[in-house]
């Protein structure tokens, strides 16, 4: 495992989804290609199919699903199947989980669907296996500042190391302030990801070291959604939601003050499910910790930073629904019986 940590970093060779379409339901909406993290889908002849290679300028690259099933949560018509999974087989992005299937809560040998499967669990597991990140909402209908503060609420209670509370929220439901903050964060962006896509010599070297001192941020599924946020056209990094609460870390926090960011987070952002709201996570909001406009602006200054943020908003079209996701590695001590 040594060696594999400096082999295959740049564009590691990888295996795909088998992704596929009813045609006898599909209508041709295109809410799965507008929804698309990675711009990986596209319309022909009225119906969506995957685009086997990706040009960006003048250089063209192997693409596939990636499985994030964004496309699967959004169909009105269930018309969308995803099989397989994403997986690189060697080097540094070598992939360690197992394959993908979907809710099994009680270890069933033979899972039932989740239609099935749902009444037997508890409101917050509903709610935890239902949600979505969602990159497609109602422009015109803004979050009402009382459900807003629930959400913020609930991200208060959450725990944090030393019950230190190591971070603010910053609200903006301000579009031309939301606009700014993204014209602040685009130029960055582009910047990073034009060293990583870059076929020369020395951006292969460059991403090397880049990969061996902070390898969360030279995987190529990111690198995709940073182009596809950052420069094709109706595409915007908020995704045109009406709200966006940044969250800001007290570096003083105790033990790691960025886990703590992400345990309130996620915290507000299953609040906001069972309040009927949309939302995501936003990690590209970070570059404006690069922007001392936006920092002076926004009023963050030591001993904060932007650690994530999230967007608020009402959907544009339902995507409430359980998919499959990947099995982590498990290990019992002593060995139990049931994850055999």
């Amino acid at each position: 495992m040594f060696l594999e940590r400096f082999r295959k970093t740049h564009i590691p060779p990888a295996e795909f989804c088998a992704w596929t379409v009813n045609p006898e339901r599909c209508t041709g909406c295109g809410l799965c290609v507008q929804t698309c993290p990675g711009n990986l889908l596209e319309l022909a002849d009225k119906s969506p199919r995957v685009k086997t290679t990706y040009r960006v300028g003048d250089l063209e690259f192997k693409v596939g699903c990636v499985g994030c099933y964004n496309c699967f949560s959004v169909c009105p018509e269930d018309a969308i199947r995803i099989t397989g999974r994403y997986r690189v087989p060697r080097g540094l992005y070598k992939t360690l989980t197992e394959p993908p299937f979907f809710p099994n809560p009680f270890r069933e040998k033979e899972p039932r669907p989740f239609v099935e499967l749902e009444k037997d669990l508890t409101e917050m597991e509903r709610i935890i296996y239902k949600r979505r990140s969602n990159r497609l909402y109602n422009q015109k209908k803004q979050v009402p500042p009382e459900l807003v503060h629930r959400v913020l609420e609930a991200g208060r209670f959450a725990p944090s190391a030393g019950n230190t509370i190591p971070y603010k929220y910053i609200v903006i439901q301000d579009r031309a302030l939301i606009d700014e903050m993204t014209g602040e964060i685009v130029p960055i962006l582009r910047r990073f990801n034009k060293i990583y896509l870059g076929r020369r010599l020395w951006n292969k070297i460059l991403v090397w070291i880049m990969a061996q001192v902070a390898p969360e941020g030279m995987d190529q599924r990111i690198h995709a959604g940073i182009y596809t946020v950052a420069n094709l056209p109706g595409r915007e990094i908020f995704h045109h939601a009406p709200t966006v609460i940044l969250i800001a870390g007290d570096k003083r926090g105790a033990s790691d003050y960025r886990v703590d960011c992400a345990i309130t987070a996620q915290n507000m952002m299953l609040t906001a499910h069972a309040l009927g709201l949309a939302s995501c996570f936003i990690g590209y909001s970070t570059a404006l910790n690069f922007s001392r406009k936006m920092k002076k602006k926004l009023n963050i200054r030591w001993p904060y930073k932007i650690v994530t943020s999230i967007i608020l908003g009402y959907p544009k079209i339902p995507s409430d629904k359980a998919v499959a996701r990947d099995m982590p590695p498990i290990e019992w001590h002593p060995k139990n019986k049931i994850d055999e």
